[in-house]
């Protein structure tokens, strides 16, 4: 029995071990592209104007000279996204006419460091939102899977038997509140993102997608009833008579709540018998 209990608990590991590493590691990727563009963006409000010579442009490859400080650098970056195309950047007319027309180019230049540069400080916010899923809904599940690899590995404490049996209140409502939290981390996000185009392009029919955000709006109002039940009376606590209670014995005990109950309060009580070979 222990040695099968070991190998359940390796197998365990090895799959909460893959779901950290796969998820979190998609939720971190995602993480560095929005908090890096915004990142950039910050950086990029204070610096210079400068003009600058365009010395080639192909097929959104560009490349730019400019001076400062006596000095002469060369630039090549168009936009401040992580994973920017440049092909369709919004700059990348204002490079064009420049290129064909042999006009100076306004680029932004970082004055502590004029080595950098950018041509256009806007924020890809279209790019932005479509990685936010990514970021929030696997980065959550990475640390999810984390999670429960630490406590896997955390020896268990031996029952106590006046402590009695904790009801799944608390975990119901951290479970709640995470598919609460995946769902709008992918709902809100995507539907923005479709509500720009369609608002571009007219079709109000795909507006539909509205009900997705809609239906997190009311799982945020049952998670916040959920969890203030929970913080008022908190979970039931079983206290058998028989501590462990043994299977295929008499069962009898008493339920008790952390913080009291109100006369002619009601309750539906569910004892579950969970047994493994």
């Amino acid at each position: 029995m222990k040695v099968e209990g070991g190998k359940g608990n390796a197998g365990a590991l090895l799959v909460a071990l893959l779901f950290a590493v796969c998820f979190g590691g998609v939720g971190v990727f995602a993480s560095w592209v929005v908090g890096g563009t915004l990142w950039a963006a910050w950086e990029a409000r204070n610096w210079s104007r400068v003009p600058a010579e365009v010395t080639h442009y192909d097929s959104g490859s560009v490349q730019y000279k400019y001076e400062m400080n006596e000095r002469t650098f060369l630039g090549r970056r168009i936009g401040i996204g992580a994973l920017e195309t440049e092909e369709t950047h919004p700059a990348a007319s204002r490079i064009e006419r420049a290129w064909s027309a042999k006009e100076p180019l306004e680029v932004l230049v970082d004055p502590d460091n004029p080595s950098r540069s950018v041509v256009d400080d806007t924020i890809p916010w279209m790019m932005v939102i479509g990685f936010l899923p990514f970021a929030l809904g696997f980065g959550a599940v990475g640390l999810g899977a984390l999670g429960v690899m630490v406590s896997m590995m955390l020896p268990e404490s031996e029952p106590d038997e006046d402590e009695g049996i904790g009801s799944d209140a608390a975990s119901g409502f951290i479970g709640l509140a995470i598919f609460t939290f995946l769902w709008n981390a992918i709902a809100f996000p995507i539907a923005g993102v479709m509500v720009m185009e369609l608002w571009k392009s007219g079709e109000w029919l795909g507006l539909l997608v509205l009900l997705f955000p809609a239906i997190g709006l009311l799982m945020i109002w049952a998670t916040l009833v959920s969890g203030v039940n929970w913080i008022r009376r908190r979970g039931a606590v079983l206290h058998p008579q028989q501590m462990p209670p043994r299977l295929g014995g008499a069962f009898s005990g008493h339920v008790s709540f952390p913080r009291g109950v109100r006369p002619g309060d009601t309750f539906k009580a569910v004892i579950s018998c969970v047994t493994s070979s």
